[in-house]
């Protein structure tokens, strides 16, 4: 039972990144949602041309965390909240 209550913030920020990559990539397919959503956010805060250097360096010093703690299920529903953030910001500019 505490296994499925530790993986619920991962599953329930995964399922509100997916939505706002269908939202922002204006697709009903919730893979290709996430392949638009990845592509967009390592162009959007890959060098030269970083559009939000704050978020952009908030999401990498996050996944970082995240990976040293072994992906702890906490720390990897951070990291998708902040990736989600900055995907919803895409859908508030267009």
């Amino acid at each position: 039972m505490f296994k499925v209550l530790n993986r619920l913030p991962v599953v329930s920020q995964s399922y509100g990144l997916v939505r706002a990559g269908m939202r922002s990539c204006e697709t009903s397919d919730p893979v290709e949602a996430l392949k638009c959503s990845a592509v967009r956010l390592a162009k959007y805060c890959a060098p030269p041309h970083v559009l939000m250097p704050l978020r952009c360096g908030i999401f990498a010093a996050q996944l970082c965390l995240t990976a040293s703690s072994g992906w702890n299920p906490w720390a990897t529903s951070i990291t998708l909240a902040t990736a989600r953030q900055i995907v919803d910001w895409w859908v508030e500019i267009i």
